[in-house]
């Protein structure tokens, strides 16, 4: 995949990409939420203790199947896409809640 997805704040349904070569603009795409086979509830988790919880929670499960990550910290919108790049877990889909809470579907390598 080349960019996570980002949902929008209006609380719509839809969630939207951000298109390769238009810096800072974002085209509205439909696009399934892949559903979860296990959930992480982090509100109130730094990044610093997100992507420790998010790497035990990840080792629980088989290859291929989703982790839904529910998160309250804004660092978490730049540290868990780096995370996945990191250890190879595809961001599958990052959804924008509000201005605070965010969820990240992550789908082990």
């Amino acid at each position: 995949m080349d960019e996570p997805i980002v949902g929008n704040r209006s609380g719509e349904s839809s969630i939207e990409r951000n298109v390769e070569g238009e810096a800072g603009s974002l085209a509205a795409e439909r696009a399934a939420v892949p559903a979860a086979d296990e959930v992480l509830d982090a509100l109130g988790a730094t990044c610093a203790t997100l992507t420790p919880l998010i790497r035990e929670k990840m080792r629980q499960l088989n290859s291929g199947r989703v982790l839904e990550v529910h998160t309250d910290d804004p660092s978490a919108r730049e540290g868990v896409p780096a995370w996945s790049r990191l250890t190879g877990n595809e961001l599958v889909a990052a959804i924008d809640e509000d201005a605070d809470r965010t969820r990240f579907y992550l789908r082990k390598k």
